[in-house]
Parts: structure tokens; sequence; C-alpha cells
């Protein structure tokens, strides 16, 4: 303390090279130009959005499908419905901006969404923020809430949990719990980028689809500024990267995987490749989660046909003509992971042909079965030993073949 004026000077003069240094910050918003920010030293102009962090649980200001509230916490919520909420700023400089948020999407009770979350399904991108200028729109889908992984309760506001072997994750269950989990654990952030040309920017956030019991929730949208310089988009991608949702330990064919990977790895230094880069990560990681969604179905049929061949109910025989395909087929794709989104369904249809040839008793006397049901213009033909048989031309439908007689099972 000074004891000739009552008050810490040193504190004063940090306060006052803040603001010194800073000054660019406190600037006029509708008097920015490009020339006040740079990639290095970007702009927050969240002021320009009417209730960003929604202070004192104000949730007016924003078009569109209004926020909820049930006893908020200086946050805003969509429960339980699809919705799209916006606001458009005017008077940009023009150059390249990052929205942001706190928030997250809970794709329905905890389970669900916990499944989900491992899944890395389509479902976990319904929800989204997005930023639309001079026609164009880009988007990036909110966090789930077990993106933090919490396994000791909070004890604030009211939590649930999802259960994976012996352990449980936490998530929030409330506004007051969704606050906390927000700022005491510094989680839940969400980022799209956008280039302005035409001084009008609009920003939100929506989701389309139903999801059980799914609850998204908001707060602290900021809007920052980088400039027009090629930097700025170098900056907007790099940052993007960081944003990446990991597939390690998700089954997915290794083209969709590759192509994920690559569009996020996209450099530049200008508009059009940013821009192209957003659009290419948005439709590769749709593919790659459709994928992963097939995947999982396909597996789930292979884990029912392994359970038949645990039972008593069938024969030797009929066991072996099933576990001769799922050793010569199911497992030499799954080793192989090259199917694609339109093969993968019917490769799920011609194992459920199999279990059903085999519970039916069909399968009996059949020593030729089709190796694979992907339409082609010529069907190959392959003996339970492996050895390639010919087969007439044939198109679509499972087809197993004895002799001259052939069985099309459509």
């Amino acid at each position: 303390m000074n004891s000739s004026n009552g008050y810490n000077t040193r504190g004063q003069e940090l306060v006052d090279a803040i603001i010194a240094n800073n000054f660019r910050y406190l600037k006029d918003m509708s008097a920015v130009t490009s020339d006040d920010a740079t990639y290095r030293k970007p702009l927050d102009m969240s002021a320009r959005i009417v209730a960003p962090c929604f202070n004192s649980n104000v949730i007016a200001g924003w078009e569109g499908d209004q926020f909820g509230a049930v006893n908020p916490k200086e946050n805003a919520e969509h429960f339980n419905r699809n919705y799209n909420t916006w606001q458009t700023l005017t008077d940009l400089p023009n150059g390249v901006y990052a929205v942001a948020c706190k928030g997250f999407y809970r794709a329905g009770e905890a389970q669900e969404a916990y499944d989900h979350f491992k899944a890395k399904d389509r479902t976990l991108r319904r929800a989204r923020i997005y930023a639309s200028s001079g026609g164009t729109t880009l988007t990036f889908p909110l966090v789930s809430p077990f993106s933090k992984s919490v396994t000791a309760q909070r004890n604030v506001g009211r939590e649930i949990a999802a259960t994976s072997g012996t352990r449980s994750y936490y998530i929030p269950d409330d506004m007051i719990s969704a606050e906390h989990y927000m700022h005491a654990l510094d989680t839940y952030d969400n980022l799209v980028f956008a280039d302005v040309q035409d001084h009008t920017l609009t920003i939100g956030v929506s989701k389309g689809e139903m999801t059980g019991v799914d609850w998204c929730m908001f707060d602290d949208f900021r809007l920052t500024y980088y400039g027009d310089q090629p930097g700025a988009y170098r900056q907007w991608l790099t940052e993007m990267r960081k944003h990446k949702v990991s597939y390690s330990g998700v089954t997915v064919s290794k083209p969709y995987y590759n192509a994920y990977n690559t569009a996020f790895n996209t450099t530049g230094s200008d508009r059009e490749t940013a821009i192209a880069a957003m659009q290419a990560i948005d439709q590769a990681w749709e593919e790659l989660a459709l994928n992963a969604e097939l995947w999982a179905q396909y597996k789930a049929v292979a884990a029912e046909a392994q359970q038949m061949l645990q039972s008593n109910y069938y024969s030797a025989e009929s066991k072996a003509f099933l576990q001769a395909y799922l050793t010569s087929v199911y497992q030499k794709r799954l080793s192989a992971l090259q199917l694609t989104n339109d093969e993968l369904p019917a490769a799920i249809e011609e194992l459920r042909a199999y279990m059903e040839l085999m519970s039916t008793g069909e399968w009996t006397g059949i020593d030729e079965v089709q190796k694979s049901p992907i339409p082609s213009q010529k069907t190959d033909f392959y003996t339970l030993d492996g050895r390639p048989v010919s087969g007439p031309l044939l198109r679509g439908g499972i087809v197993v073949q004895k002799g001259r007689k052939v069985l099309r099972r459509q």
C-alpha cells in the first residue's frame, strides 16, 4: 500500500498499462477497420453480440426460436426440441471471424448420450454452432458433455451419470451444474470460423433432428476478429484442427478415416481454400460418422452369429457352414476395413441371410456359397473350403448354389 494516498499504486500502474497497450480492444466497435486486428493480435468484438453471456439471466436479443431458461445460472438452453436461434451483426469490417461459445449437446438421456459419444455416430453431429456471411454458411457440431471425462460428482446442482464397465461418468443435468462444469472445469468449448466480405455476419445455433430427451446448453458467445491478411486464413485452419474429434478405437473404413484426416490437415492462406476446407471437413466427417454406424451394425450382427455358434440347438454341420462364412468373408472384411457406405448394408444383409439359412436348415446340402453380395457384373462362387467355381451372371440378392440349381434369396 502507498501510505500517502491509501491505494495500491503498483496495481493502478498495471491497469493503466493494460489500457494503454490494448486501446484497440476498447475502441468504438463501429469504428473498427481491418487495420485494427491481425492473426497475431486478434480483436475481441463480442460487444457486438446482444446478450452474449446471458448476464442477469437476460436471454432477449436473439432471433428465431427463443432460448429457454429453467432455473438458469446466467446461461441458456434448448431442451427436448429442434431449434434455430441467431443474431445478425452488421457494419463489421471484412475479414476472418471466429465465433465461439461454451455449450454442449446431450444426445438423449445420460446412457444414450454416452453411447453416441463412444460410437462417434451421426447423432453426435445434430446440434451445431454456425456462422453465415455472403451466402456461405459454415457449421461445426457442438461438443458432447462427455467430451470432458468426469468420474466423480462435483456436488453442484443436479448431475447424472452413464456407466462403462465399472466406471461412472458424470455430466450436468440442470443449468446450475452446467454453469459449474463449463467454467469451473473450463470445458465445453465450441468454435466455427467465417469470412465476411459484405460487412454482415449471422451467428447462431441450430438442431434439426430429435434424439430421445436431448438437451443443449449455451453460454459466453464470443466474436473474435482476425483481420483480412493471409495469416488470418492460416490461423483459421490451425485453430479448427484443435477441435478435430478423434476416431481412435472406433471401427471405420480406412478410406473414410484418411479423407477425414486429410480434410483437417488442409493448409492455405486465402478465403477460397479456408472455406473449401471447412466444407470438406463437414462432408468427410458425415461420411465417416455414417461409416462408423454401419460397421457397428455389422459387428452387432456378427456377434449374434457368434451366439448362434455357441448354441446347442444347431448341428455341428450347420455351425461349420456359418463359421466358414465368418472366417472366409466377415473376418477378412473386418481386417481390411475397406467397405464403403454403399457396400456395408449389403454385407450386413448377406450375413443375416447366412444366419437365416442356418436357422431354417436351408443350408443342408449346399456346398457352394457366394463370396460377396455386392452387386457386380459377375457373381463369384466359392466352395466352403475356398476353391473358386464358375457361376452364372447375376445381379443383387443373396445367392447360394448347388450344382446347376440356384436359390436366390431377395
